[in-house]
């Protein structure tokens, strides 16, 4: 039988881990973002870049609305294990890391999310709305 002490430390220990699921999110930010310039080079340009290892940064440039791009930033904080999605200066979105008996794991709404969750939640609207029209562009 496993103690609720065994399971605290499990926890514990796994949370440590929270660095490697950084990395699985900047991984999947890279593959989301190479998806997008394959699929929609028409409708905008994004530009990746990794900072300083705790921070990537994404500029989409609307070919609709050249003069106003977005620009994302995408913040890990280790201290507090959280990323930090913020779109145009607005209200950061929090994405608490957080970890079970088993595994580390990114959370949205409390809800356990794997790494293309994560970009989907964090990036969607940024890529697919332009900021002049605020309007949710149409699939192509």
């Amino acid at each position: 039988m496993t103690t609720w002490i065994e399971k605290r430390a499990c926890r514990e220990s796994n949370l440590r881990n929270a660095s490697a699921i950084w990395q699985e999110a900047k991984s999947a930010i890279d593959d989301c973002c190479e998806s997008f310039r394959q699929h929609y080079a028409g409708l905008a340009r994004v530009i990746n870049q990794e900072q300083n290892g705790h921070r990537v940064a994404i500029t989409i440039l609307f070919h609709s609305a050249p003069s106003h791009p977005r620009h994302v930033s995408v913040v890990f904080s280790s201290t507090d294990n959280t990323i930090r999605v913020t779109v145009d200066g607005e209200k950061a979105i929090l994405f608490p890391i957080e970890a079970d008996e088993t595994h580390a794991f990114i959370t949205f709404q409390d809800k356990e999310i794997n790494a293309e969750d994560f970009t989907q939640w964090a990036l969607e609207d940024a890529l697919f709305e332009s900021p002049d029209s605020k309007l949710r562009i149409a699939s192509m």
